[in-house]
């Protein structure tokens, strides 16, 4: 390896890596199109470490991820938190080869933007960012083109969303000062938005790739785990659905699907991916929209959030914790092959 060059964080990745390519996921299968992610570099990546390990904070403790907090330090539009690593060392949207872990930065977004969902022909990428007096707006950045068009627009932060079929738009809207985020709908890029639900906070959300179901995991405000952590729950409703207007009645539309955090729908089939706090880290588990064909993904050793799905179904991509060190891994959608995917720096958001 006398010929091999970089940073010893790169060739400390490539061996485990390498490692985890026996009897993993084979190259071949990852011959796929690129994950948007949100990525830091190595001075970032080495100010995350100390801030995670910093005994004022309280590290935490071996194998356990507090998926709540991961998900806001790491790209997680929320304007009720405010981070001061994230602040310093803002992340910046890029593509992610899952083969090679080559990274490229797309300089046309700015500083803190958060991937959100590809299109069903993986040429248009939904993201968030701050923008004019600090509000989070969707924007589009087309692959081939390299334009990006803001889609969502006003004195409100607009920080979630997805892609439905035939340039249908789900999005999320704060109101009552943050309190509350409900979920819209746009039927068109010209049309108006209309309310799907509204009352309760709605954290994440993902449209089938049929377009007849869209699922939202809610922060629902009157359960907690502890004292001060709040239940997530999974919900599917029918886009076309009427305004649901929280708490669930008799009669809604609202379908709970249990509890769970980060789901996301792939662009093909009908299974989404999710994490489930057990105990106390996010373990990675799969689901159907009816709420059948529950199982877990992975080996639940580490924390393991933010999953995405593959274009073609087959593969799951998503980050573990564990000693307060973040990494991408891949594995199939039966939890098989894991495989650690070598990157220089931090990674965060993988969208696939």
């Amino acid at each position: 390896m006398s010929g091999f060059r970089g940073s010893p964080g790169v060739v400390f990745a490539a061996l485990l890596s390498l490692l985890a390519c026996a009897g993993g996921v084979s190259d071949a299968e990852l011959e796929q199109p690129p994950l948007a992610v949100i990525h830091w570099g190595t001075e970032a990546a080495q100010a995350h470490a100390e801030w995670m390990n910093d005994s004022s904070r309280g590290p935490l403790r071996r194998g356990v991820a507090r998926g709540e907090e991961l998900g806001r330090l790491f790209g997680a539009p929320d304007d009720r938190e405010a981070n001061t690593w994230s602040q310093r060392y803002p992340g910046r949207l890029a593509l992610l080869d899952p083969a090679s872990g080559t990274v490229r930065r797309l300089q046309v977004a700015p500083p803190g933007a958060v991937p959100l969902d590809w299109s069903a022909d993986h040429r248009r990428l939904l993201f968030a960012a701050r923008v004019q007096r600090g509000y989070w707006q969707l924007h589009r950045y087309d692959l081939g083109t390299q334009e990006v068009t803001q889609l969502t627009h006003g004195r409100y932060h607009h920080a979630r969303g997805a892609f439905g079929p035939n340039g249908r738009l789900v999005f999320t809207r704060n109101t009552s000062g943050g309190r509350e985020r409900s979920l819209m709908v746009q039927d068109s890029a010209a049309g108006p938005a209309r309310t799907l639900i509204e009352g309760v906070y709605v954290e994440r959300v993902s449209w089938a790739p049929g377009g007849g179901m869209i699922v939202a995991a809610v922060e629902e405000p009157s359960r907690r785990r502890g004292r001060s952590v709040p239940v997530r729950t999974l919900f599917a409703v029918s886009p076309d659905a009427p305004t649901q207007v929280w708490p669930p009645s008799p009669g809604m539309e609202l379908k709970p699907l249990g509890r769970g955090l980060w789901p996301a729908y792939g662009t093909t089939g009908d299974w989404f991916v999710f994490s489930a706090v057990v105990g106390d880290r996010p373990r990675l588990r799969r689901m159907r929209a009816d709420g059948g064909g529950r199982r877990d993904i992975g080996t639940g050793e580490r924390g393991e959030f933010e999953a995405a799905l593959s274009p073609d179904g087959n593969l799951v991509a998503y980050i573990a914790a564990e000693n307060n060190i973040r990494r991408l891994f891949v594995c199939r959608i039966d939890g098989s092959g894991e495989r650690m995917v070598a990157v220089d720096g931090l990674v965060g958001s993988p969208i696939w």
